[in-house]
């Protein structure tokens, strides 16, 4: 493999997002990620994938909460280009609290609207309440609504943008790697393998690199096997 012009460690949602937006543009760029590529070691496996600057305004700061809202716009765009198809809805946010919780909403209510005039923070009655939400029925009196927030699949994303990367023709090293004695070892020696043409200390052969541009061992030492 050649030497890359960018290398990820990390293939979570973020980590696959910057990989196939720099592939796109022609770079050429390695990822390595100690799971695999459904991506169940990463924290967008789990997370409810929701996309809502507006209502994190009340503890994030104002860059954050800017560069969430022009996400908003981004990511149609960027869901269209993907290889396969990902549920998506940008149909707002709905707080609710039960009526013990009155005060605690009143005062997420004060702390929003003084840390982010911009928000468009609706008061909502039942009636509006079930035309939103039919499945909450009239269990909540009132709520809460942010119009234009938006939910994205995680689960769904992380398989697409995985295909998207083969598509771009990433390199993309997936599970923690072995050298040729099978020794597990760090992706920190991968790398500097795979840019530098070390060799592992363990067996003398290269770690991650198929390269024949670098045939000599580098002085600046080799690295032996560890944990991932």
């Amino acid at each position: 493999m050649s030497r890359p012009d960018i290398a990820l460690v990390g293939g979570g949602l973020l980590g696959r997002l910057l990989a196939w937006r720099a592939a796109r543009t022609g770079l050429k760029v390695v990822l390595y990620d100690a799971a695999s590529s459904f991506g169940e070691g990463s924290a967008a496996w789990a997370a409810a994938g929701m996309i809502t600057p507006a209502a994190e305004a009340v503890n994030a700061d104002a860059e954050i909460v800017a560069m969430g809202r022009h996400s908003l716009s981004l990511w149609p765009q960027w869901l269209a280009q993907l290889p396969q198809p990902v549920f998506f809805r940008d149909t707002g946010t709905l707080l609710l609290w039960h009526q013990e919780d009155a005060g605690e909403a009143s005062y997420f209510e004060k702390m929003l609207t003084a840390r982010d005039p911009r928000t468009n923070l609706l008061r909502i009655d039942a009636a509006r309440l079930e035309e939103l939400e039919p499945a909450l029925g009239t269990r909540f009196q009132q709520a809460l609504y942010l119009p234009g927030e938006a939910q994205v699949d995680n689960r769904a994303l992380l398989t697409a943008l995985a295909a998207a990367l083969e598509e771009v023709r990433a390199t993309c090293y997936w599970h923690p790697p072995l050298c040729a004695r099978h020794c597990v070892v760090s992706y920190a020696s991968v790398i500097a393998s795979t840019l530098l043409g070390l060799h592992c200390a363990s067996c003398g052969r290269k770690i991650g690199c198929r390269c024949n541009q670098y045939r000599k061992r580098r002085s600046l030492g080799s690295f032996r096997a560890g944990s991932p």
